[in-house]
């Protein structure tokens, strides 16, 4: 195993929700249909607590940027050394785009930043060591495929959490993290 000191972290204990990222961004680009926890389809403003999807990586670089501008943070993020995403021209689709791959994170910034995989896979297992974030019944604490009939997202922080108070760790949507999982920390 590696060894890695995990730094004083404030995260959010849930995933970042359509409307919080309708909030910042102005948009909700969310393509997965939304339910309630007992399987009810929702519509309108009812899924704005469900989590955010069809958020690629960079998407989630300038998320955390403009939501640090906006509680006047310092942003983490830079690409050709300015911090306002609105000097970086449109979001990539795909992946391998030379300019935003060389972003560069300020690690001692305040602002909102997207967690390693080492800090990702720590806050995960809360301390615990449970085959899930939280338990090692998985329907305690995940929507996955079988729970949800493969419809769609479920309301975020409905399953029970993990020991560190952190929901949906397992299943509904896939997080982001900085880096790629194996990957050595250096910057």
């Amino acid at each position: 195993g590696r060894k890695l000191t995990i730094p004083d972290l404030l995260v959010s204990d849930h995933e970042v929700t359509r409307g919080e990222y309708k909030d910042v961004m102005g948009k909700d680009p969310s393509t997965a249909s939304a339910y309630d926890k007992d399987g009810n389809k929702l519509t309108g403003d009812d899924v704005l607590n469900n989590p955010v999807n069809y958020v690629n990586w960079y998407d989630a670089v300038v998320y955390c940027n403009k939501l640090s501008i906006k509680e006047n943070l310092t942003p983490c993020y830079s690409i050709n050394s300015s911090t306002n995403p609105d000097d970086w021209g449109e979001v990539p689709y795909y992946d391998n785009d030379t300019s935003w791959d060389a972003v560069t994170c300020n690690w001692n910034a305040n602002g909102y930043r997207l967690p390693t995989e080492a800090e990702w896979e720590w806050l995960a297992r809360g301390g615990e060591n449970f085959e899930y974030a939280g338990s090692d019944t998985i329907d305690d604490v995940a929507w996955y495929e079988e729970n949800t009939n493969k419809t769609g997202t479920r309301e975020v922080k409905a399953k029970a959490p993990n020991e560190y108070g952190l929901y949906d760790m397992s299943g509904n949507v896939e997080e982001w993290c900085w880096d790629w999982y194996g990957d050595d920390i250096s910057d």
